[in-house]
């Protein structure tokens, strides 16, 4: 026994002796009473102040605290404690603990180290080291490592108490009514002719401070009662059950087993770092039982992290993959993951069958389940991550079937340990299965002949949320719905590939991608909203011509303008403008109308190429169709579009004021800091920074009111620009900031992106080039990401003019070049500030290169394609390097 852990079992039957709690000796010592609990059970040493405080709380004498304390401190010496001074506390133990009298531990025998757990293996004993924690029990679905874990929990208190820890394995009993003697032979308890059994172990475990380990309960949880028996029997008696179903008795503590840890996918660690999560660390060791020349390295790594992450850190599912390492790399098993159940068998010959595939161990789950949850269990299949119960109540019931008690079969299946709860937006909880459980439960589906009527129910239900959001997305509403649209965004995409599936499912499809359009747009999720949605026209066959293909056609163009793709965006925003006009629907040929506008003037750059008579038209329809958001949304439009053909900024203002006027006269909180956000940037391009501000700070108070973040981000970023402007640097700096944390919590990657360029722009300024370089790389690489062309130019020629300040103009010339070209591609415009860096850093490369060589790198550049200039930007080079340029100079 070590000292620690003879002093706390000292420590507990001393407290005890005095009818203490640990929270009463807590208080007695000014600490808090889990102190106790760790001191107690052998994992932490009391300080010296807090020994003594102990002692006089015990009744030990001041002549024998020195001696006590060095026992507490050290585990050294042995002074007997006098008789405490009340007559009537009792008398305290010997200071010594007592011999031991337990048996050995018997466990069972593994020829592999546990991996991880330390965390939880301290929790639990933790748990059941508080005095009124009787039973604790350890609850997760198949493979996720209950038994080794409770295991490590019985080696750990059996030195702890004063009986030890029995172990008893209860795979092997199918029968509740044999559950007492498998106790018994266990703990060597003999029966009594004439006795209950019941009584026998109770006599048996009478006194004795012991832990019961109860492994694999979940066959026999009808015999739960005989546990409740025993601990109500025997007061130091302390239970551990593992189980994929909680007993259900009284005072239970029901500890949910987590997978193995993961690393994040977004976080990259490094090489050396990877073997400090659960889940790889297993995925390698066991690996290497098998083929011991197995190494982590930079070219197996991805893929080893990546299984791990499929197979949800589940420690069978990770082994039994581990083991086919011995045939194929990880590469290799990482792409046959997609049947996982077919792959994941093989375990050890000398394992018990469930224990030797992960399909056995999930159908001995399924197995124990009743009719009623053995429905729901198949039908939640059709979930992909998860799913609120409004929707399993909606989508799991068949027509003409017999009702559903979702939430009592939600319920059992998380008792049950086949559904994982997870909070959602507001008070909502999210009930989801682990990627290896719902594959067998679709099996099952598929098998039963349900799955085609519960995916139709599952798609029709996710096409009204879709549309429901819609309109809610063009409001300060919009951050809520979201939110929303975020949890569902996997289901969503789910029913969007069951209705591609099928040429009759085609009108569901092109619906749902139409009503998508607003979310892809302020997540920046351009590339996969275009995707789908063209996938969905090129299905939709006499679909098309029909207000769903107009709506369709319309996001389609809008997206792709974004990304200017105007090879595209003109014949989708025209095929939409002739479908609304055969129609008949005008305010949907308005909307079209005002889109096609915009993307004309912007590819076109003229009067003459219509784009301006495009909105006109749209004004007009709203005008007469009385829709006055869609009037303030184009009257905004014919102001943008008046500044880009080089109108005068007196009529940009004047259609902007009349826009901000309607929104005014619906009360639209959004649409009106929206304008006044656009008056303000329109301000600070005509120099005129105190009406800007005051335009901006005005549309930020009205955009943090109304919950709008997306808006309030945007005028937070001018705020910046007016600092920036005026010379401020280090307010321009935080605003940025604030800004881009806004755009990253909001998940929108393209202003993100912007704000970390506009970061750039000010470490440039202030000559820490190193770090303005690393900032328009990141920018960079979220554009590339996007396929926004206009931006990557502006990150292009950005990271040219570092360059320049930083003494490579060759590098420069060459990035002047890739950016010059995309620029003309994308016929993008260059704001006034980065046109001006760009000529300084132009300049200076000039100067140092000599005009033929600059126009040799410049040539090089723009013979670039994309992919290449955005390799050869982001490779950093030497960014630290000291400038050979100071700033100053090139103002």
């Amino acid at each position: 026994m070590s000292e620690s852990a003879a002093f706390g079992q000292w420590l507990r039957q001393r407290r005890k002796a005095y009818d203490l709690t640990q929270e009463d000796l807590a208080e007695r010592v000014n600490c808090g009473f889990e102190t106790i609990r760790k001191i107690e059970s052998g994992r932490r040493r009391p300080s010296r102040s807090m020994a003594e405080l102990l002692g006089q709380a015990l009744g030990i004498p001041a002549a024998e605290l020195p001696a006590f304390v060095e026992f507490a401190r050290l585990g050294s010496g042995s002074p007997e404690p006098a008789a405490p001074a009340s007559q009537e506390a009792p008398v305290a133990p010997p200071l010594t603990p007592p011999p031991r009298r337990r048996a050995p531990l018997d466990l069972p025998v593994f020829r592999t180290t546990l991996v991880g757990r330390t965390r939880e293996a301290g929790e639990v004993g933790d748990l059941l080291a508080r005095d009124e924690v009787r039973l604790v029990t350890l609850l997760g679905p198949p493979g996720i490592g209950k038994t080794r874990l409770s295991m490590q929990v019985a080696a750990a208190m059996h030195e702890q108490l004063a009986d030890g820890a029995v172990f008893v394995p209860l795979a092997a009993v199918t029968d509740p009514a044999q559950a007492g003697a498998a106790i018994a032979r266990r703990l060597g308890a003999k029966e009594v002719s004439g006795q209950p059994l019941s009584e026998t172990l109770k006599n048996y475990l009478q006194g004795k401070e012991l832990l019961l380990v109860l492994d694999n309960f979940e066959q026999i949880i009808p015999a739960a009662p005989l546990v409740g028996e025993l601990i109500d029997a025997c007061p130091e008696l302390k239970v551990l059950v593992s189980s994929r179903t909680a007993l259900a008795l009284y005072g239970e503590q029901q500890y949910p087993v987590p997978p193995l840890a993961l690393p994040d996918p977004q976080a990259r660690p490094a090489l050396d770092a990877l073997t400090h999560y659960e889940a790889i660390d297993l995925f390698v060791q066991r690996a290497r039982a098998l083929k011991p020349d197995f190494r982590l390295t930079a070219a197996t790594a991805p893929a080893v992290a990546e299984i791990c992450r499929q197979l949800d850190g589940l420690p069978l599912a990770i082994e039994l993959a581990a083991a086919r390492t011995k045939a194929l790399a990880p590469a290799a098993i990482l792409a046959r993951l997609s049947n996982r159940l077919a792959l994941l068998t093989g375990g050890p010959a000398d394992r018990t069958p469930r224990q030797q595939t992960l399909r056995g161990a999930i159908a001995w789950s399924d197995d124990l389940l009743d009719a009623a949850d053995k429905t729901l269990f198949r039908r939640m299949a059709v979930f992909v991550r998860g799913a609120t119960l409004d929707a399993v109540e909606a989508i799991c019931r068949l027509p003409g079937a017999p009702p559903l008690d979702a939430l009592a079969g939600v319920t059992s299946l998380l008792d049950k340990s086949l559904l994982r709860d997870t909070d959602a937006p507001g008070d909502e909880r999210r009930y989801s299965m682990l990627w290896t459980i719902r594959e067998y439960a679709e099996e099952q589906l598929v098998a039963h002949g349900e799955a085609d009527a519960i995916r139709r129910q599952h798609a029709d239900y996710y096409l009204a949320l879709v549309e429901a959001a819609e309109p809610h997305l063009r409001s300060a509403g919009r951050d809520a719905w979201l939110a929303r649209l975020d949890q569902e965004h996997d289901n969503v995409l789910a029913a969007l590939g069951w209705g591609l599936a099928a040429p009759e499912r085609a009108g569901l499809a092109l619906r749902m991608a139409g009503a998508l359009h607003w979310f892809w747009y302020f997540r920046g999720y351009l590339s996969e909203g275009r995707d789908w949605i063209e996938r969905a026209l090129a299905a939709a066959g006499a679909e098309r011509p029909t207000a769903a293909g107009a709506k369709a056609l319309d996001a389609a163009g809008r997206l792709a303008l974004l990304q200017d793709d105007y090879a595209v965006m003109r014949p989708r925003l025209e095929e939409s403008v002739a479908v609304w006009r055969a129609v008949g629907d005008d305010q949907g040929l308005a909307y079209a109308l005002a889109n096609l506008g915009i993307a004309t003037a912007y590819r076109n750059r003229d009067v003459s190429a219509g784009g301006h008579l495009l909105i006109e038209e749209a004004v007009n329809r709203f005008r007469a169709t009385g829709d006055q958001w869609g009037l303030a949304f184009a009257l905004d439009l014919m102001g943008d579009v008046t500044g880009l053909l080089g109108g005068d900024d007196l009529t940009v203002a004047l259609c902007k004021e009349e826009s901000l006027a309607t929104y005014r006269e619906l009360g639209d909180q959004w649409g009106i800091a929206t304008e006044l956000s656009e008056l303000g940037q329109l301000a600070l391009r005509q120099g005129d920074y105190d009406t800007a501000r005051t335009q901006l700070e005005e549309a930020v108070a009205l955009e943090q009111v109304a919950g709008d973040r997306w808006f309030a981000a945007h005028s937070i970023r001018s705020l910046g620009d007016i600092a920036w402007h005026q010379g401020d640097l280090a307010r321009a700096q935080a605003l940025y900031n604030e800004s881009l944390a806004l755009y990253r919590e909001l998940g929108d990657t393209l202003r993100a992106s912007a704000a970390l360029r506009n970061l750039g722009h000010i470490a440039r300024d202030q000559g820490d080039y190193g770090e303005a370089a690393i900032l328009f790389r990141r920018s960079l690489r979220l554009v590339h990401d996007l396929g926004n062309e206009q931006t990557v130019a502006l990150c292009l020629a950005a990271l040219a003019g570092v360059a320049a300040l930083q003494g490579r103009p060759e590098r420069a010339a060459r990035l002047f070049g890739a950016a010059d070209a995309l620029r003309e591609a994308s016929r993008g415009l260059v704001p006034a500030p980065d046109l001006a860096a760009s000529e300084r850093g132009q300049a200076v490369a000039r100067a140092t290169l000599g005009e033929a060589a600059f126009a040799r790198a410049w040539a090089e550049g723009r013979a670039l394609p994309v992919a290449e200039a955005v390799a050869y930007a982001i490779r950093p080079g030497d960014d630290a390097r000291q400038p050979a340029v100071p700033l100053s100079s090139t103002s």
